[in-house]
């Protein structure tokens, strides 16, 4: 028969498996819990609100056309499709809708125009000058030099250059052909000088609705087509690896319980290099919006008037354990934010007193 009864030692032995049992089940769960668990802190860089300079926009057909009217020679290079714009046939119409640039281009435009137009007042005294000088010059003395100097167009569009290198080399020259050639010159150089200024007004009466034009142009793709780009460090404090998932949100705090939520997304074509968060180790991952145009209206609305007002948001993201994190209240404004570091450094640096 066999004898149940436990002793002392049994006892003794029993809670020594028991415990050891206990043991090595607690250390591996501790070891999960908490010495290889992931830690993640989020602060926000900076926050910005900007279009896509590199995408190419459709240019609605009007301004098309009234940069089509102040494009010149000087300005031309890179925009030869606005030459078409002149043409009022349906054809042109249906191809003018499909004619894009980038803003950076519309806006290079305007600079190239405004260029031009600083420079007429030099182009118009020069060619006071050039009438002053042909006047001046004796019809015999224009020899090919001294006419690509006073007019440089008349020489390489109108002069027969090899016709007038026999005619100023004749030991007799012809009076009535050079008294001609320099009432020709003038001519050129008066109508040149006619058609700079006529140009110069034109340019002037036009230039200020096209700067207009292109402002509210830029204006109106930056309230639709602008998006947010919010920068975060994310801190992993803890001493296990993880990983940031794709989405994210930016909540915009604007008074009395009210709120808009910018949906964001790590850029697809950077995810794979940022997503990771090592243990002990810090990332600046940079989240963007949707463009606002695919906002709600009304969302649309709110967050382009409370931008770079004094409202806060929040960033929330969420790692690949599921675990959501956020941010400390953010200004909903660069400008802000920028503000916000610049007082704190002062307000440290005050405290320093120098000998």
């Amino acid at each position: 028969m066999i004898n149940l009864k436990f002793t002392k030692d049994h006892w003794i032995a029993l809670s020594g498996v028991i415990v050891g049992s206990l043991i090595a089940i607690s250390i591996p769960l501790w070891q999960v819990f908490w010495v290889e668990t992931p830690k993640l802190g989020i602060d926000v860089i900076s926050i910005e609100k900007r279009i896509n300079r590199d995408e190419s926009v459709v240019i609605p057909p009007d301004l098309l056309k009234l940069m089509s009217e102040v494009n010149s020679r000087d300005v031309r290079a890179g925009f030869e499709q606005l030459f078409a714009a002149q043409d009022d046939s349906d054809i042109f119409n249906d191809d003018l809708k499909k004619i894009q640039f980038t803003p950076e281009k519309i806006e290079l435009f305007l600079e190239k125009t405004r260029s031009n137009l600083e420079s007429y007042p030099k182009r118009v005294t020069s060619l006071e000058k050039d009438v002053e000088e042909i006047k001046d010059t004796e019809s015999l003395r224009l020899s090919s030099r001294k006419i690509r100097e006073i007019s440089f167009s008349y020489y390489y569009d109108e002069l027969d250059r090899e016709g007038h290198e026999k005619k100023y080399g004749e030991p007799n020259k012809d009076v009535k052909y050079f008294d001609n050639l320099k009432n020709k010159i003038t001519i050129h150089i008066t109508n040149e000088l006619e058609e700079t200024r006529k140009g110069q007004i034109s340019l002037y009466e036009k230039f200020s609705k096209l700067s207009e034009e292109i402002d509210s142009y830029i204006q109106d793709l930056n309230s639709k087509n602008s998006k947010y780009y919010i920068t975060a460090s994310i801190t992993n404090s803890g001493n296990a690896s993880v990983s940031i998932k794709r989405p994210g949100l930016f909540r915009v705090y604007i008074g009395s319980g009210n709120y808009v939520d910018l949906k964001l997304e790590i850029p697809r074509n950077s995810y794979k290099e940022v997503a990771q968060i090592n243990e002990r180790a810090t990332r600046l991952i940079t989240f963007n919006s949707k463009k606002l145009s695919e906002l709600p209206s009304e969302d649309r609305k709110l967050v382009n008037q409370y931008w770079g007002k004094n409202v806060n948001g929040v960033i929330f993201v969420i790692d690949s354990l599921s675990n959501v994190e956020s941010s400390e209240l953010t200004p909903f404004s660069d400008a802000l934010y920028q503000k916000q570091i610049y007082d704190k450094l002062i307000f440290e640096a005050s405290k320093l007193k120098w000998r």
